[in-house]
């Protein structure tokens, strides 16, 4: 049901180019990962400055190859490299590997970094512009449900609302443009910045509706989620 983040990279990679490296576009983001931590981890074995690197790959990946990824993922996951890369480690072309590969994954969560002096990663600023192009598609279960009262829903919660047609209706805040229409069941698409989804996701899940929403970028569906009561 949920299309990772992983699904989004696939850019060789060059800095690990033997057994443990990653050599095709085919290759998914989780597994590029995995071989990353598994680099550490092999030669944490013979040389103690990479220890520190492979229990820092363990630790992002436990967090972040999962179904859902949330802001406080990401920034957990930049504590822990920002940790890690403070201290004595090895430093090679695998670290810088993972770093981009961290970069890659902030942005893929609508976020953009930076990198100090010191190398350590820094989230400047999140994505907080309306995307040009609809981002958002979703359809609820109509059970004791019509387009009004779900409309009514998200005006209780301080959305503007108005109306699109005779039968359809829009709702906006400041970081989402929703269209509620359809017969046969209940149809949403719109715009939404992609760090407020999450927020989207429990705003719905708090009006006890049963819905399945999706959200892409310009190339994919990167989130899913589902309320099925």
């Amino acid at each position: 049901m949920f299309e990772r983040i992983k699904r989004f990279f696939g850019k060789e990679n060059s800095n690990l180019n033997n057994n443990e490296g990653l050599k095709s576009d085919e290759v998914p983001f989780e597994i590029r990962m995995k071989k990353i931590e598994n680099y550490f981890k092999k030669h944490s074995e013979t040389d103690e400055s990479f220890k520190p690197e492979f229990e820092a790959a363990k630790r992002v990946n436990q967090i972040i190859l999962k179904e859902r990824i949330t802001k406080s993922d990401i920034l957990e996951v930049v504590k822990i490299y920002n940790e890690t890369n403070s201290k004595p480690h090895y430093d090679g072309s695998g670290w810088m590997d993972f770093r981009l590969h961290l970069q890659s994954l902030i942005r893929k969560s609508g976020m953009e970094s930076t990198i100090t002096k010191n190398r350590n990663i820094e989230i400047v600023k999140e994505n907080s512009k309306l995307p040009n192009e609809t981002n958002l598609y979703g359809v609820i279960e109509f059970r004791n449900l019509t387009k009004e009262i779900l409309a009514n829903k998200f005006q209780e919660r301080n959305w503007k609302l108005r109306k699109s047609s005779w039968v359809d209706f829009e709702v906006e805040n400041e970081w989402s443009e929703i269209e509620i229409k359809g017969k046969n069941e209940i149809l949403i698409s719109g715009i939404i910045i992609q760090s407020k989804f999450e927020e989207l996701v429990n705003t719905m899940n708090e009006m006890n509706i049963n819905f399945e929403i999706e959200l892409y970028n310009e190339k994919e569906k990167i989130k899913t989620a589902t309320n099925k009561s």
